[in-house]
């Protein structure tokens, strides 16, 4: 039997509808690399939207999850709590290059991260994504909102005439392309900052 997909189940991206998304949806280079660059690590929709220049680091080809953006606009420790590193894939690798050299231009903030409820902490760090590379508009801010990058989300998907999905969808597409691959179940978790595998093995 049948049943309709809900709005958490899996629904990845196949090879061909990512290259329509880079090739067709994509108007501008921080956005396909943004896309290639959720899509190669699994990150959550507020933790790209909340990184920054310092989390990256080529040398070691890694990036550091240390804050998410709210639908607020302000930030937040990651979902578990807890930073994590993602080892990028080298897709990943040429999508951060390309975004550090963007956020060339993009001012150091000093932002509130919120830890608990009573102790915050401050980042000063440059944003890796800015709305303002591509506004029209003099009022904008630093750093996307997830709400924002949904709306952008949704355009891209539109003008690449594929099904239209949440963007939550390029981190299930990480987790099911990696198993696809035979990639260690422990290391894909790690990966996405999950506590154990059970919610891939589910």
């Amino acid at each position: 039997a049948f049943f309709p997909l809900g709005e958490s189940d899996p629904d990845p991206l196949t090879k061909e509808e990512f290259g329509l998304l880079i090739n067709k949806g994509c108007l501008h280079d921080q956005d396909r690399a943004a896309i290639t660059l959720m899509v190669y690590t699994g990150l959550r929709p507020g933790e790209l939207c909340g990184l920054a220049v310092e989390d990256i680091n080529l040398r070691t080809q890694s990036l550091r999850v240390a804050r998410s953006v709210t639908s607020r606009g302000t930030f937040k420790v990651p979902k578990t709590t807890k930073e994590r590193t993602v080892l990028m894939l080298p897709p990943a690798v040429d999508a951060a290059r390309t975004l550090i050299k963007l956020a060339e231009q993009n001012p150091t903030v000093s932002v509130q991260v919120e830890i608990t409820r009573h102790q915050v902490r401050t980042d000063t760090v440059t944003p890796l994504l800015s709305p303002k590379l591509q506004a029209r508009k003099t009022e904008v801010n630093d750093w996307f909102k997830p709400t924002a990058w949904r709306t952008k989300w949704a355009a891209i998907q539109r003008r690449a005439q594929i099904r239209p999905r949440r963007a939550y969808q390029t981190r299930h597409t990480f987790a099911c392309w990696c198993l696809a691959a035979h990639g260690n179940l422990a290391f894909i978790a790690k990966q996405m900052g999950h506590r154990d595998f059970t919610m891939l093995v589910k």
